[in-house]
């Protein structure tokens, strides 16, 4: 290899490595058996909204397909029919990404590689005020066949932790 060929391999490779981004790209199918949820409720603030409720059983949770178009994931939701049921897009280099939800709701998140994991953290307002916090964290299997999502989500009345795996399809 000649001394520029080496130069065009350094580039292309050396951003990855400082990221620590993970070959996440593919389509990847959820393990039921191994969701997890737990929700534990907060002191009460009489003034704070009520606690959304406990969630009843495992949700059917969809495939999911990725792909990567740098700095970014794109994630798709997909139903059984191979029909997309929703998509976002999530900068990975750190910028913060807002996205205007319904009933006045706002989301602010920054996601950014963490030695391997994908990680975002995310506040929910209305208006002005802070409804929710959230980290999610992406995380492959050493032999990259297993992906798991873990998240906190956090309001003023309570906290709740969900935890899916999926297989590499």
């Amino acid at each position: 290899m000649n001394r520029a060929s080496a130069v065009l391999v350094a580039m292309l490779v050396a951003p990855l490595a400082q990221s620590g981004s993970q070959n996440f790209i593919g389509t990847w199918v959820p393990i039921p058996a191994e969701y997890k949820s737990t929700k534990e409720l907060k002191t009460l603030d009489l003034g704070a909204p009520p606690a959304a409720p406990t969630p009843v059983g495992p949700p059917q949770l969809p495939s999911i397909r990725i792909s990567e178009t740098d700095p970014a994931v794109v994630v798709e939701y997909i139903a059984a029919d191979g029909a997309i049921i929703s998509s976002f897009r999530l900068p990975t280099d750190g910028s913060e990404s807002v996205d205007r939800r319904g009933a006045g709701l706002t989301q602010h998140s920054r996601t950014r590689w963490d030695n391997g994991v994908l990680q975002t953290d995310l506040r929910l307002l209305q208006g002005d005020t802070v409804v929710m916090t959230g980290v999610d964290r992406w995380q492959l299997s050493a032999d990259g066949t297993r992906l798991t999502i873990s998240g906190t989500m956090e309001d003023a009345k309570s906290r709740s932790r969900t935890t899916t795996v999926y297989r590499r399809q």
